[in-house]
């Protein structure tokens, strides 16, 4: 069974059309849809990749004191979003454990009430983009 995948992001064809002096400095480690390091030209590097803009949710996760990046850069279906510092951890320890249900926490009720801010599909019944794959396990 042959199953549909998202194309990778062709990171130079993207900043030919972004037309915002960006330089490509090589993929983001893991993923599977092309996410890649950029730099500004004050020297400053971000990540580019796909996604819906979520940057008004990612305020209210900082408010909260949930580190979340910045979106620098929205111009859909391209994001150009904030470097934060740390690294994926390759075996999760205790502490990374703890970190992640700390942060779990954090967000807890955020958006309670919050009818301003627009729903995304998660895809957590139906077939998404590619990634988000369901027939697999059914069939």
């Amino acid at each position: 069974m042959t199953l549909p995948r998202v194309p990778r992001l062709d990171i130079d064809g993207v900043l030919r059309e972004l037309d915002v002096p960006l330089v490509h400095e090589g993929p983001c480690p893991g993923g599977q849809v092309g996410a890649a390091y950029v730099r500004w030209p004050d020297g400053h590097r971000s990540v580019l990749t796909r996604g819906p803009d979520v940057g008004a949710l990612l305020e209210v996760a900082r408010a909260a004191g949930v580190p979340a990046p910045r979106y620098e850069l929205v111009r859909p279906p391209v994001v150009v979003q904030e470097l934060l510092p740390g690294s994926p951890p390759r075996e999760p320890s205790r502490v990374t454990i703890e970190s992640m249900l700390d942060i779990n926490r954090r967000c807890r009720g955020l958006l309670a009430g919050r009818t301003d801010l627009s729903g995304f599909p998660l895809f957590l019944r139906a077939d998404g983009p590619g990634f988000c794959l369901h027939e697999p396990l059914r069939t």
